[in-house]
């Protein structure tokens, strides 16, 4: 995903693609040039990071705050899981493994893939609770 996104953003002057620890967002940009930052975290990726999420998104809102910055975050809902998520992650397999069913749980929002790939789609509570950290 990272090669891809360097490839799209290449056509953007003013676009940086940055890779590293994202709970450690602040040290990374330290030595950046940056003027209102957009910080975005797509297609459900704050459960595919390693570590405490909630420490990401301090990072991400100290960052905003101190560059006059935005947020992007997308979630996956966990009601569409079954239906259209399953789809989804078929049509990608190449990338995240074949949809385990057995392992998938639909009533938590939990989609494993056969390679071990694992996404958490959020109830409309959990989106809920994680906008008013932004407050």
């Amino acid at each position: 995903m990272l090669s891809e996104l360097k490839k799209r953003s290449s056509e953007f002057k003013n676009t940086k693609v940055i890779q590293g620890d994202i709970t450690k967002l602040s040290e990374i940009l330290e030595k950046e040039d940056i003027k209102n930052p957009v910080l975005m975290l797509v297609q459900n990726t704050l459960e595919t990071i390693e570590g405490d999420w909630k420490k990401v998104l301090e990072e991400m809102k100290k960052i905003a705050e101190k560059y006059h910055g935005e947020i992007i975050i997308s979630f996956f809902r966990q009601e569409a899981l079954k239906n259209w998520g399953i789809d989804l992650y078929s049509s990608i397999s190449e990338m995240t493994g074949e949809p385990d069913l057995e392992k998938t749980e639909f009533d938590r929002g939990i989609f494993v893939s056969k390679k071990g790939y694992t996404s958490k789609w959020r109830s409309r509570e959990e989106i809920q609770d994680i906008k008013k950290f932004f407050r």
